[in-house]
């Protein structure tokens, strides 16, 4: 979808909180791994095998190139011309200890962004075919990276056999100190029904409660985060519920969601109180 997260210094706990609400997708083939047969997952798109070639700032699909940003000041851009209509994924690997973020734009205009405070971001875009993407990635915290273009493959994003990879579309209010803003974007999730665990692309595994259909995650989130000499604090309390919706054949493919949280940001000592609302969808994609 079109539009993008707010931003992270502006909207206590944008990239922890906000994330909290997406979810990844599984392959066809998995459902049959996934051993909880109460939770088998419908993907929309079919695993694909990919063999990667090297490619320059112009990308070609299942490219990659390398890079390295050596300054906050610096971005790095390189084009993807689509050849094909369909799903192509976006991903960033940056070195340990790096922040880089990842921004998509089509016809000038800014179609997709990742942002989270780790080294890896990931992005799913529906192209069409004869169509320019500009990438452009920013540094938080330099550091070199691996920037690939491919066809979406459960391998490229490291699933395990009973994860899933989902793709949200979001709308959210954020009402704070400083103000308030709305907005929508989309983002990835991964979730493993056998382990009732979900996380985003690069992170940690956070719990989740399983009551048939209906899904409920607790937000309580803490970070801290040093960009150039400034200490960043994101503190999180809120509730999020989904509920699955599946297929005539009882198969999972999708879900609705709302989400409600507390958050408070310190910016070298001066705090910014949010109360953030949110709600969506979610698909399973691989």
């Amino acid at each position: 979808m079109t539009g993008s997260k707010p931003s992270l210094i502006t909207t206590s706990l944008t990239t922890l909180a906000l994330s909290i609400s997406l979810i990844g997708c599984g392959s066809d083939d998995d459902s049959d791994s996934n051993p909880n047969t109460e939770y088998q997952v419908s993907p929309l798109l079919s695993d694909t095998s990919v063999t990667l070639t090297e490619g320059s700032d112009s990308l070609s699909i299942n490219q990659y190139v390398e890079g390295n940003l050596s300054s906050t000041d610096e971005t790095d851009l390189y084009t993807y011309t689509a050849a094909a209509d369909g799903w192509v994924m976006i991903l960033l690997d940056g070195s340990t200890d790096s922040d880089l973020d990842l921004l998509v734009y089509a016809d000038g205009e800014l179609i997709d962004n990742s942002s989270y405070i780790t080294s890896t971001e990931a992005i799913l875009i529906d192209v069409s075919a004869n169509s320019d993407y500009v990438i452009e990635i920013e540094a938080i915290i330099t550091g070199s990276y691996t920037l690939t273009v491919a066809e979406p493959s459960r391998a490229l994003m490291s699933l395990d056999d009973n994860d899933y990879l989902a793709l949200s579309s979001s709308n959210y209010t954020l009402t704070c100190d400083s103000g308030t803003s709305d907005g929508s974007y989309s983002d990835l999730f991964i979730i493993n029904f056998d382990e009732a665990t979900m996380r985003w692309p690069g992170s940690d595994s956070h719990s989740m409660s399983l009551d048939g259909d209906s899904v409920t995650i607790a937000i309580d989130e803490e970070y801290q985060q040093t960009i150039n000499g400034i200490v960043y604090l994101y503190d999180s309390d809120g509730n999020l519920d989904a509920e699955l919706e599946r297929n005539d054949d009882n198969a999972i493919v999708s879900a609705t969601y709302s989400m409600e949280a507390d958050t408070v940001t310190t910016i070298g000592g001066n705090n910014d109180s949010c109360h953030q609302t949110e709600s969506g969808t979610f698909s399973f994609m691989l």
